[in-house]
């Protein structure tokens, strides 16, 4: 994907401008962290906290990026490269929005903040779904059950079953925005429902692949009176 660092340095030139404009209409301590029920509960000054977001962005940005390249399967990776770094954009994207609400809220304009994480968090767990539908074999990426990783053919279809499920239930997240006492269980709920049953699901199809104890994969073996058999009749 040839604009993919275009696209990463766009968004956090984009997060770097919104702090600039808003810089003046900051307070001196700005708050930075919000409660269930949206009551700010920590903060920071301000001249660290128009700069944290995009420093930890383009942080973020260089280590999803490097971090397969170490991986013993990283050649699969080029078979849905396209994938991988379209969900970096995607989760950069979500926290230059954090961001750019962040400095509203302290400028004055009020935008609560569990509406923003609970639409950013459905539009990730979605396109997340996607990208274990497209990914191969690996260590980083995916859903990596030791049974996945036995076989290729669980890997695809644990992935395939796994990231739908993810799709399917990523808009629980929604619900977040409407229930910000209980949107810490829903986020959860939106979590563990696909990763028990990806889990589940991958050990049903190696079972189902290569039976209770693998016994597709142990080579036939030949009764010691049927090798006496055999070599008499070759007499």
């Amino acid at each position: 994907m040839k604009l993919f660092w275009p696209s990463v340095f766009g968004i956090v030139v984009f997060s770097l401008l919104a702090s600039a404009v808003l810089y003046s209409q900051l307070p001196p301590l700005m708050s930075t962290h919000w409660n269930a029920a949206n009551q700010a509960n920590g903060n920071m000054p301000k001249e660290w906290a128009v700069l944290i977001m995009p420093a930890m962005m383009l942080f973020l940005a260089f280590l999803l990026y490097f971090l397969p390249k170490i991986d013993p399967l990283k050649h699969n990776l080029d078979a849905f490269r396209t994938q991988y770094q379209n969900f970096i954009l995607v989760l950069l994207a979500f926290l230059a929005i954090i961001h750019l609400q962040i400095l509203l809220w302290n400028a004055g304009f009020i935008i609560l903040p569990s509406l923003v994480v609970s639409v950013g968090l459905a539009f990730i767990f979605f396109y997340a779904g996607k990208l274990c539908e497209a990914s191969k074999p690996n260590y980083f990426i995916g859903i990596r059950t030791p049974w996945a990783l036995q076989d290729p053919k669980v890997w695809e279809e644990t992935n395939k079953f796994g990231g739908r499920l993810m799709q399917l239930l990523s808009p629980l997240a929604l619900f977040g925005a409407f229930y910000p006492n209980q949107y810490i269980f829903i986020v959860l709920a939106a979590v563990l429902l696909p990763a028990i049953g990806a889990f589940a699901y991958s050990y049903w199809i190696y079972q189902k692949i290569h039976g209770p104890r693998g016994e597709q994969n142990k080579p036939k073996t030949i009764s010691k009176s049927k090798a006496r058999a055999k070599r008499r009749r070759s007499r």
